[in-house]
C-alpha cells in the first residue's frame, strides 16, 4: 500500500499545546519553518497599503438588519486577484457586536471562483483548530479540502476568523520568546509538583503576554463573535444562505451558526462533528482514545509491511513508542541549533499523522530520525 502524505490535514482540537508548532512541520514534511512564522499585529480598522485594483466587486443581498449593523452586512467587497486564480479582499466588522458604532475589525477573505457555468453560491469552509487558517488552508490545498466537482459550482471562500491568521490576529509572544515557550522543557520529572507549578506559571506568562500585547481585540475573540462575522460575510458575498463545510472545531462552529442563525443555514457539512454540548476535559479525553486507536492502526499497518521500524506485534512496537517517550523525556534529543526534543514534543509530532491515513508516511520517517537522533528533518526552521 502507498502511503504518500496529503497536502494538507485539517487541524484537530488538540489542545493549545506548548508543543503544536512541530506538529505542523511533521504533517507537512517540513516544509514551513518552525520558528519563522511572525505573528499578525492587530489594528482595529486602521488602513493598510494600498490595495491592487479589484477584479471583482460582490453585491452583498438584501438584509433586515438592525440600522446600525447596515454598514458592515451592506459592504460591497472588493476582490483583487492574489495569484493562481484566487481573489482576496478584506472586509469589516465590529469588534463588539453589541456595540458596532465603537471600534472595529479586519478579516481577511480569499476565494477560489466557481469553474463552471452554473453558479450555486459561494461555500466558505474551515479547518478546524480552533485557530487554524482557512485562508491558508483554501489557497494551499483547496483540491483537498473540497472535491472539485463541487468547486464547478461554488465560489469556494476561506476566512481567517477574527484573532487568527491574515485577519486582525493575536500577538502574544516576540520570536525568541515563542521559540523559548515551544523548545524549552518543563522543569522537573512529570506530573511533579515541580513540574505542575513550573507549567501553571508558564502557561500564565503566555496568556499575560497575550492580554498585554494583543489588546482591546483579545476580548472579543469568542465563537458568538466569529459566526456574527460570519453571518456577515454571507450576506457581504450575496448569498441569502450559508453554504458551509466544516472541519473539527469547524463543525462547532457550523452548530453554533445553525443555532444562531437557523433561517440562514443552506446547505451545511459538518466532518467530524463535536458535541457542543460537551466540556473541553470530554473533549480531550475522548480526542485522546481516538489518537490511541489512529496509533494502534498505524502500528499494526507497519509491522505487517517489509520496511518498518519497529520489530515484533503491533502490541510491542506500542511499548516501544511508550519507552521513546520515556527516554527522551529521561535525555532529550538536542538538535544542532540547541533546541531539544521531549516526550511532550515527540507526542505532539507524533499525535498529526494520525488524523490521516495518507499521512502516516511522515510517522515513518519521525520514529526512523528519532531512533538516530537525526533531528533537523524534524526541526526544520
Amino acid at each position: 500500500m502507498s502511503r504518500t502524505p496529503s497536502p494538507r490535514t485539517p487541524l484537530g482540537r488538540i489542545p493549545l499545546a506548548r508543543r503544536a508548532t512541530i506538529a505542523v512541520a511533521v504533517v507537512t514534511t517540513a516544509v514551513l519553518a518552525l520558528a519563522g512564522c511572525t505573528p499578525w499585529i492587530v489594528t482595529l480598522g486602521a488602513g493598510g497599503t494600498s490595495a491592487p485594483a479589484a477584479t471583482s466587486t460582490s453585491t452583498p443581498s438584501a438584509e433586515d438588519v438592525p440600522e446600525a449593523l447596515r454598514p458592515f452586512y451592506g459592504q460591497a467587497l472588493a476582490w483583487s486577484d492574489c495569484g493562481s486564480g484566487f481573489e482576496c479582499t478584506t472586509a469589516t466588522a465590529p469588534l463588539d457586536w453589541s456595540n458596532p458604532g465603537g471600534d472595529t475589525v479586519e478579516l481577511a477573505l480569499i476565494k477560489k471562483p466557481a469553474s463552471g457555468g452554473t453558479k450555486l453560491g459561494s461555500l466558505f469552509v474551515n479547518p478546524g483548530g480552533p485557530g487554524g487558517s482557512a485562508y491558508d488552508f483554501v489557497e494551499q490545498s483547496a483540491d483537498y479540502a473540497v472535491h472539485t466537482e463541487v468547486q464547478t459550482s461554488y465560489d469556494l471562500i476561506g476566512y481567517d476568523p477574527r484573532g487568527t491568521g491574515h485577519s486582525d490576529a493575536v500577538q502574544c509572544l516576540t520570536d525568541a520568546e515563542r521559540d523559548a515557550w515551544l523548545y524549552d522543557l518543563v522543569p522537573g520529572e512529570r506530573g511533579s509538583a515541580e513540574w505542575i507549578a513550573a507549567y501553571t506559571a508558564s502557561a500564565k506568562e503566555f496568556a499575560d503576554k497575550c492580554a498585554e500585547n494583543t489588546g482591546p481585540l483579545l476580548e472579543f475573540i469568542d465563537t458568538d463573535s466569529t459566526t456574527r462575522d460570519l453571518d456577515m460575510l454571507r450576506a457581504a458575498v450575496g448569498d441569502s444562505a450559508l453554504n458551509y463545510l466544516g472541519y473539527s472545531y469547524g463543525t462547532f462552529l457550523g452548530a453554533e451558526y445553525a443555532e444562531n442563525f437557523p433561517q440562514k443555514v443552506g446547505r451545511m457539512v459538518l466532518d467530524g462533528a463535536e458535541d457542543p454540548t460537551s466540556s473541553g476535559f470530554d473533549i480531550s479525553i475522548s480526542q485522546a482514545a481516538g489518537f490511541e486507536n489512529a496509533l494502534k492502526s498505524y502500528l499494526q499497518d507497519c509491522v505487517s509491511g517489509s520496511d518498518c521500524w519497529f520489530d515484533g506485534t503491533a502490541d510491542q512496537a506500542l511499548i516501544k513508542v511508550q519507552e521513546l517517550l520515556a527516554q527522551v523525556d529521561k535525555s532529550p534529543l538536542r538538535a544542532s541549533d540547541g533546541r531539544e526534543l521531549g516526550s511532550a514534543n515527540l507526542l505532539t509530532a507524533i499525535f498529526y499523522p494520525l488524523y490521516s491515513q495518507d499521512n502516516w508516511p511522515a510517522l515513518d520517517q519521525l520514529f526512523a530520525s528519532v531512533e538516530d537522533g537525526q533531528l533537523s528533518w524534524l526541526y526544520s526552521g
